[in-house]
């Protein structure tokens, strides 16, 4: 999978849920440095390799423009992404009432 196939998937998600993507980039990668190439955005050909760790930071805007923006980090593996968050369960919506 390359950086510009996991952006591609971003737009193709939030498109289907009617939400307008609010960012060039969905992420990036995570080392020493806090923001790391590659950059997770529509020209980033780079491969993600196992082993690499990457932050996930999708955002959306509503109708009344307030942003909403989470960030996950995961490590990439030869299956699954695994998440390394662990405040909360980021695969549910979080509601604040």
């Amino acid at each position: 999978t390359r950086a510009c196939d996991l952006y591609a998937l971003y737009q193709r998600a939030f498109e289907r849920r009617g939400l307008a993507t609010t960012s060039q980039a969905v992420g990036h990668s995570f080392g020493i440095g806090m923001h790391e190439p590659p950059v997770l955005h529509a020209h980033e050909t780079a491969k993600l390799e196992p082993g690499m760790l990457l932050n996930i930071e999708p955002a959306a805007t509503d109708a009344h423009g307030r942003l909403y923006h989470i960030e996950d980090l995961c490590e990439v593996t030869d299956d699954e992404p695994r998440i390394l968050t662990n405040v909360m369960d980021t695969r549910e919506l979080f509601v604040v009432q």
